[in-house]
C-alpha cells in the first residue's frame, strides 16, 4: 500500500491540474491582446499573378520611409524596389548587394521575391 500512495497522489495532482488548465483556456481572449499569424508556406505565393507588375506609391508615401539595408531615407527619384512577401522598401542599389551577398533574400523575411516600385506624382 505504501507503494501505491505516491502514484495515487500524483495523479490526483495531474487531474487537478487538467481541470484548472481546461478552465483557463476557457476564457475569452483579449481582442487587443497581439497573436502574431503563421507564416504562409514557401511556394503559396509563387502563384501570384501580379508577378512583374509595378507596384505604385504616391510621392508623399516616402515621407519618413527608410531603406531597410542601408538605412538612408528613400529617395522617390531613384529606383525603389519592395519585396512583395512582407513590403519592405530597398533603393535598387541595395537591393543588388542583397543579391550579391544574401542571395537576393529579403532582409525581413528571407523571401527572393521583389518587385519595382513606380512613383506616382500625386
Amino acid at each position: 500500500m505504501a507503494r501505491l500512495l505516491p502514484l495515487l497522489l500524483f495523479f490526483a495532482v495531474a487531474v487537478l491540474l487538467s481541470m484548472f488548465g481546461q478552465r483557463e483556456s476557457s476564457r475569452a481572449r483579449d481582442p487587443r491582446a497581439y497573436r502574431p499569424k503563421a507564416r504562409s508556406r514557401p511556394g503559396a505565393a509563387d502563384t501570384d499573378r501580379s508577378a512583374g507588375v509595378p507596384f505604385v506609391m504616391r510621392r508623399a508615401e516616402f515621407a519618413g520611409l527608410r531603406d531597410a539595408y542601408s538605412g538612408e531615407p528613400l529617395d522617390p527619384s531613384r529606383a525603389i524596389v519592395r519585396c512583395e512577401s512582407c513590403g519592405v522598401l530597398y533603393h535598387a542599389e541595395s537591393a543588388n548587394v542583397l543579391a550579391r551577398e544574401n542571395a537576393g533574400r529579403c532582409a525581413g523575411c528571407g523571401r527572393q521575391r521583389f518587385r519595382a516600385v513606380v512613383v506616382d506624382a500625386g
